[in-house]
């Protein structure tokens, strides 16, 4: 018999899994680390220990439907703006862009 890591996951957890694991083929820490999200979280997710939220549910959606896309997104907001917003998502970023 063959070991089957994601033997007795079901619903989420399984779908976070494989795409962590399978796809991606990060550990839960690199995956944690590479999207901007807590190692406890993606532990505690991909045992069953907690149920997704809705955000969660976006964010994992997200990362299936373009990983490289969210990896960068995740990396540039990092800095902030000179009102108090995250860069390229707060106003400063939207009046920049209508005064270019």
């Amino acid at each position: 018999m063959t070991f089957d890591p994601d033997m007795g996951k079901t619903g989420f957890a399984r779908h976070l899994f494989r795409l962590r694991f399978r796809d991606l083929k990060l550990t839960q820490r690199e995956f944690a680390a590479r999207y901007g999200l807590g190692y406890p979280t993606i532990r505690a997710l991909e045992q069953g220990e907690t149920k997704p939220t809705p955000a969660i549910r976006l964010i994992v959606a997200a990362i299936a439907r373009d990983p490289e896309w969210m990896a960068d997104t995740a990396r540039s907001l990092g800095g902030r703006c000179q009102c108090g917003e995250l860069e390229n998502i707060g106003c400063c970023s939207i009046e920049l862009r209508e005064q270019g």
